[in-house]
C-alpha cells in the first residue's frame, strides 16, 4: 500500500531541506525540483494551492543560500574537479552538470577558468576503461572498438586518433599529469 504524504507546511518543507543538505550537497535547481515533487504529492493527498508552497519553496531556498549551506558555484566547482579526474570530455561534463540544473553560465565560466586539457581527458577516459595505449593485448586489432568508445564518450576525432597512435608510457605519463597534478 501506497504511503501517503503528510500535509505540506513551510515548517515541513525547511525540515526536508535541512535534513536532505545534512547527508549530501546539491544546487539550488535540483533541491528546488525534489521539493517541489515533495509538494505535488502532497497537493494531490491533502490540497492546496501550489502556487502558494512554491513560494515556500522559494523562500526556504533563499535562507539555506544565506546561511551558506546551498552554494551552487561551489557544488558544480566540486563537480566539474571529480569530472575532470575521471576524464570525461567537455561535452559530457556540461551534460552532467545540466542535468543537475547548474545555470548554463556558470558552467560555461568554470569550464573556462578550468581549461580541461581535451587530450589528457581522453587519456584518462582510456585509461579508466583499459582501452588504446592502456590495452594489454591486441591493441590494433582492438582499435576500431576503441575509438567507438572515445566518440561515444563526446571526444573529437581529432583527439580519439591522437589517443589511439600515443605511446603507451606517454599515455601514462599524462595520465598521472592529470591525476595527480605532478
Amino acid at each position: 500500500m501506497p504511503r501517503i504524504p503528510k500535509p505540506m507546511t513551510k515548517r515541513r518543507l525547511t525540515n526536508i531541506t535541512t535534513h536532505y543538505l545534512s547527508q549530501r550537497t546539491t544546487t539550488r535547481g535540483h533541491l528546488r525540483r525534489l521539493l517541489m515533487n515533495r509538494v505535488r504529492k502532497s497537493i494531490e493527498h491533502h490540497g492546496g494551492d501550489e502556487t502558494e508552497m512554491a513560494g515556500w519553496v522559494d523562500s526556504v531556498l533563499d535562507s539555506m543560500v544565506q546561511q551558506g549551506l546551498l552554494n551552487d558555484t561551489a557544488w558544480a566547482e566540486s563537480r566539474l574537479n571529480g569530472l575532470m579526474r575521471r576524464g570525461l570530455s567537455e561535452r559530457a561534463i556540461r551534460a552532467n552538470l545540466r542535468a543537475k540544473l547548474v545555470p548554463a553560465e556558470l558552467i560555461d565560466r568554470l569550464l573556462k577558468d578550468a581549461e580541461p586539457d581535451p587530450v589528457q581527458s581522453a587519456v584518462l577516459f582510456a585509461r579508466k576503461r583499459r582501452i588504446g595505449p592502456f590495452r594489454e593485448h591486441g591493441r590494433e586489432a582492438s582499435r576500431d572498438k576503441d575509438l567507438g568508445k572515445l566518440a561515444r564518450g563526446g571526444f573529437p576525432f581529432d583527439i580519439v586518433r591522437t589517443v589511439l597512435d600515443m605511446d603507451p608510457d606517454e599515455a601514462l605519463d599524462l595520465a598521472i599529469r592529470g591525476l595527480y597534478g605532478a
